[in-house]
């Protein structure tokens, strides 16, 4: 009892700083554009360094058929952000994120469809593909544009961050945050989009360990500008809107939960379907656990609220370490 009194004390978060779910939306055939995660409205200190180890796994199992569209996203992917952030100056932040993705057949499919049938959760599709397969297909006016069948893998879309303190007062801080995403990944493959992009969003946190009973609110919201040369450039939207509010409860001990809401704009014009002509919002919630004053480890789900428009299921391991 004594030992379990040790792990919820409030000593380690007094020093360590809760931060939002970092994801966006990893359909397939977006999750290579320069959506960026809300990281909060503090900055690091000057001179302090932070990395994140972001493990996702996404399944995909969404299809859909008008007459002169068909889309067909069947596959699990891996995708892991190693990410770095150091605190130039007092008012400046700068960063980088790498990724690596795979594209793979996966094992999840029994265990997603019961977890569905369970919950009545949407996802009628996953029943009529075959499990355990792969298989990324999108068609329009009879010209096959994507198809992928055989598992890839690879370095994604690199992305240097920059973010600039707005507003730094107890219980309120505010930033700019923008990013450059370059084509390093290959966009044949659905691992790259094959543009640079370039994005801008303010995030913010208010509240505090004292002043706010131990409450923490997240919120963001931004701009993205996807640039040419995409695999789908001939229906791609010029600028897409994106934000998230998040909320982090009971920060007072180690185990901190939280709940968070993402949204993005359509990335596709032109198209009948949800999966690439429909805004989408993604719930995420778990838990992060405070390990000591400077690492945590963090566990998080994310489903789509809004069926097709993002993966049925993605399933986010963190680790956080500050030097």
């Amino acid at each position: 009892m004594g030992l379990i009194l040790i792990l919820l004390s409030g000593s380690a978060f007094s020093q360590y700083k809760v931060a939002p779910f970092y994801t966006h939306n990893q359909s397939p055939l977006i999750h290579f554009f320069g959506l960026q995660g809300n990281e909060g409205g503090a900055l690091l200190e000057t001179g302090e360094f932070i990395f994140h180890n972001h493990i996702n796994l996404v399944s995909n199992a969404s299809a859909k058929r008008f007459y002169n569209e068909r889309v067909y996203l069947d596959g699990e992917m891996y995708r892991m952000d190693f990410s770095v952030r150091y605190g130039f100056l007092d008012w400046l932040e700068l960063g980088i994120d790498l990724p690596l993705v795979r594209h793979t057949t996966g094992g999840l499919d029994h265990l997603i469809s019961s977890w569905h049938e369970a919950f009545n959760l949407p996802g009628k599709a996953r029943s009529q593909m075959p499990y355990n397969e792969m298989g990324y297909f999108y068609s329009f006016n009879g010209n096959k544009i994507v198809s992928l069948e055989q598992p890839s893998s690879g370095l994604g879309d690199v992305s240097l961050l920059g973010a600039f303190k707005l507003l730094n007062r107890k219980g309120h801080t505010l930033c700019l945050r923008t990013a450059l995403k370059l084509p390093t990944g290959n966009k044949r493959q659905l691992i790259g989009s094959g543009s640079t992009d370039f994005s801008v969003q303010l995030n913010g946190t208010i509240g505090s360990v004292n002043g706010y009973r131990g409450t923490l609110f997240y919120y963001s919201g931004g701009i993205l500008f996807p640039g040419q040369g995409g695999l789908l450039e001939e229906i791609q939207r010029s600028r897409v809107g994106f934000g998230s509010l998040g909320w982090a409860f009971g920060i007072q001990h180690r185990l901190v939960p939280k709940l968070q809401l993402d949204w993005n704009g359509p990335f596709y014009r032109e198209s009948s379907t949800k999966q690439l002509g429909k805004a989408s919002v993604q719930v995420g919630f778990g838990a992060e656990f405070v390990l000591n004053p400077k690492t945590g480890f963090e566990l998080g789900i994310v489903e789509d609220l809004v069926a097709n428009t993002a993966p049925d299921i993605v399933i986010q391991l963190s680790f956080t370490r500050r030097l």
